[in-house]
């Protein structure tokens, strides 16, 4: 059985953890990519970040797999920098070219 945390419950087991969270970012960031990296051979790939934690772990994500030798377009929804403050941390971070999201961003895109 698997059960859904909302948004609140997420922010408590976060706290609860006791572990920064740019920590939290990094290591859910990296886990995604890794797992990207162990699923599929490298191809043109689309990031969509939004202005919360989950697009900060997008970034990390794209941060991760451009090290890596991938070729990574990042969309983004809103302003970088506008979201939660770890967003906007690796948000502001990110040294590609961040674009607003559109339809024509995952053209071409294998990921």
């Amino acid at each position: 059985m698997h059960e859904l945390l909302t948004r609140a419950q997420m922010a408590d087991a976060d706290r609860l953890s006791g572990i920064p969270p740019e920590r939290l970012m990094t290591a859910a960031g990296e886990a995604v990519a890794a797992e990207i990296m162990r699923r599929h051979a490298p191809c043109p790939a689309v990031v969509l970040c939004g202005p919360g934690n989950n697009g900060g772990d997008g970034f990390v994500v794209a941060s991760v797999l451009t090290a890596a030798g991938w070729p990574v377009r990042v969309g983004v929804l809103g302003e970088i920098g506008r979201g939660s403050a770890e967003a906007a941390l690796y948000g502001q971070a990110w040294r590609g070219r961040a674009e607003p999201v559109a339809p024509g961003l995952v053209a071409g895109a294998g990921l």
